[in-house]
């Protein structure tokens, strides 16, 4: 990739910054050696799977490669403060922990619609999305009828600092705040009757519930917290976990993809197998995302990094490349975005390595998206309508070209050559032959073009328009 991107992972915030493309290489190494640390600490896939397991059927996987493009969205409390999510608890001090933790009390975003949400992914030419139902910090954005211990701020006469913050229990949920709106319901039902791919993301590991604090960066981590020490609070923790996964599989219809992050330690592999299974049955075509699943997974997340090619070595499974537009994975205010040329050239670099791409994109606290933000997906979403035939439904063929990138169609019988910027004039394309005809997306216009061995040499006339800003696509029928 092209642009500068800034990652955070565990408690490291890098900043990565004045490369030149000559360094972009190195960068992209750098990042990614560090998702590969953090993976680390959720690699499962020394562990045997069992072998009656079934995971995603064909026609899954095709259906979801077919949709190519998806919305990645990070919405939750932590917007309330323009938060990178729930990394900012990491290392904090106790009064912002409570400052954190009480955000339930002031989110309250009246601005919200789903149908509003899902026109904007249709205008911006995405056929699926994946919405965060529970992050890490263990706020549900959904009516989940579990319980949790939660901050609540009980102000009582002249206490200092942020009030008077005392412990409850309660759902932790959006049914519990001003709102009372069951988020994901909205969001399912609005993007499903635009017949898009529905996918939910949900954080397995769960900073704030107590009985979760076995993880390093809960918010009240014990070292000496173990199975043996505390059984009963193990028991409940997964007790929980397997209430919240069955209400999502069994509340808000069929599921495309699960995209589940982190994961339960070793020690409770057993419990994490008969999670998977409950959720494999109650949701049989669901991929799932393969973070703290080892060989369970369906497929992987290039994070902040895309494969050199479909042979990349860091691939072990079918997969979609996800990056966040902005400098976070959640909304912040005056944030720097990375372009709507970055969106179009992740995507057609994805598409053409065989992979898909999902763009992280996030509204305000209000449930709006910023004016930037729309506007740019509406510019993709401009080109695909001209030149999504390159892009939905075909696979990869990935061909080292200085000027193209290629997909193709799934019988192999249609190639799309894609070219960054307009160009007239000849042109000459290598190692494709037994060519019947060509033509461009977006025109009537038929280029001369001639077949010399393997290659085809083209020429288009100076006296035509560019059918569409940024690239153009050459359909090649063979």
């Amino acid at each position: 990739m092209k642009k500068i991107k800034y990652t955070s992972i565990l408690s490291i915030a890098l900043i990565v910054t004045g490369l030149h493309a000559s360094g972009q290489n190195k960068k992209e190494e750098k990042v990614a050696d560090i998702e590969k640390k953090a993976n680390m600490e959720y690699n499962m896939n020394h562990l045997e799977i069992d072998d009656d397991y079934q995971h995603a059927s064909d026609e899954a996987y095709e259906n979801w490669m077919d949709r190519r493009f998806g919305m990645r969205i990070h919405w939750g409390v932590y917007s309330q403060l323009g938060l990178d999510a729930s990394w900012p608890t990491l290392h904090a001090s106790d009064e912002f922990k409570d400052i954190y933790s009480t955000l339930w009390q002031v989110f309250n975003p009246v601005e919200f619609d789903a149908e509003e949400w899902a026109q904007l992914a249709e205008d911006a030419g995405m056929k699926y999305f994946v919405f965060t139902a529970k992050h890490h910090d263990g706020f549900s954005m959904f009516d989940t009828k579990t319980t949790v211990n939660v901050k609540m701020r009980k102000p009582i006469g002249k206490v200092k600092s942020i009030g008077n913050v005392i412990d409850t229990t309660m759902h932790y949920s959006m049914m519990e705040t001003h709102f009372k709106h069951d988020i994901v319901k909205e969001l399912t039902d609005a993007f499903r009757a635009k017949d898009m791919g529905i996918g939910l993301y949900y954080s397995n590991t769960d900073w704030n519930d107590i009985n979760q604090r076995f993880e390093e960066k809960h918010m009240q981590y014990d070292p000496d917290y173990t199975p043996k020490s505390d059984p009963e609070g193990y028991r409940k923790a997964v007790e929980r976990q397997t209430q919240q996964l069955t209400e999502l599989c069994t509340n808000y219809g069929k599921i495309d993809q699960f995209g589940f992050d982190h994961g339960l330690p070793e020690s409770l592999w057993s419990e994490t197998v008969k999670l998977i299974k409950m959720v494999r049955k109650l949701q049989p075509n669901a991929l799932f995302r393969q973070r703290g699943l080892g060989n369970y997974g369906d497929y992987q997340t290039p994070e902040h990094w895309l494969p050199e090619g479909p042979d990349d070595p860091r691939l072990e499974k079918p997969w979609q490349a996800i990056e966040h537009y902005g400098t976070r994975w959640a909304w912040q205010p005056n944030d720097t975005y990375y372009g709507k040329e970055w969106i179009l050239e992740s995507l057609i670099d994805c598409a053409s390595k065989g992979g898909n791409f999902m763009a992280g994109i996030s509204p305000m606290p209000n449930g709006k998206f910023d004016k930037r933000t729309q506007d740019d997906l509406r510019w993709v979403g401009k080109w695909l309508k001209v030149n999504g035939e390159a892009i939905y439904g075909t696979r990869g063929m990935f061909v080292e070209d200085d000027n193209f990138k290629f997909t193709r169609s799934k019988d192999s019988q249609t190639i799309y050559a894609i070219h960054e910027g307009w160009k007239t004039g000849k042109i000459n394309i290598s190692n494709i032959s037994d060519v019947k005809e060509i033509s461009i997306l977006g025109t009537n216009y038929t280029p001369e073009w001639k077949q010399v061995g393997d290659k085809i040499e083209l020429s288009i006339s100076d006296n035509i328009d560019a059918p569409s800003e940024y690239a153009f696509v050459l359909k090649i029928i063979k």
